[in-house]
């Protein structure tokens, strides 16, 4: 067998660099469109909402859940309302309670439901971006 003369070595090398670079383009694209893809709505379910959960698994089910949550979640309503609802909160606080939801607005951190209180009931719910 013939050694490979300088320039064909070359042109093998610019070819498989080439083939790789599509592929790693290829599989970014795939992985954006599955960061970006939107989150199908669900109904709460609060046996799935109470499920122990991951907080960086991207498909936490409370992320699908959230918009109807925030729906049930009214102003005025008491902190033991809400805890029967929802169950304890991830994360507790004094002025707002945290609930993991997952990758929702598919941002670098994973995101959370946050119930803030004040003059002893539900003052305000949002979406907490890490």
């Amino acid at each position: 067998m013939t050694p490979l003369r300088l320039p064909t070595a070359l042109r093998l090398l610019r070819r498989g660099i080439g083939v790789a670079g599509m592929i790693a383009v290829g599989w970014v694209i795939v992985q954006l469109y599955q960061f970006m893809a939107p989150v199908s709505p669900a109904t709460f379910d609060p046996a799935a909402w109470r499920d122990p959960i991951d907080h960086y698994d991207r498909n936490n089910p409370r992320s699908r859940m959230v918009d109807d949550v925030m729906g049930r979640l009214t102003v005025g309503m008491s902190p033991a309302a809400v805890t029967d609802l929802l169950g304890p909160p991830d994360i507790p606080g004094d002025d707002c309670a945290y609930y993991h939801i997952g990758w929702r607005s598919q941002m670098m951190d994973p995101d959370s439901l946050a119930v803030c209180y004040a003059d002893g009931g539900v003052s305000t719910v949002r979406i907490h971006h890490h």
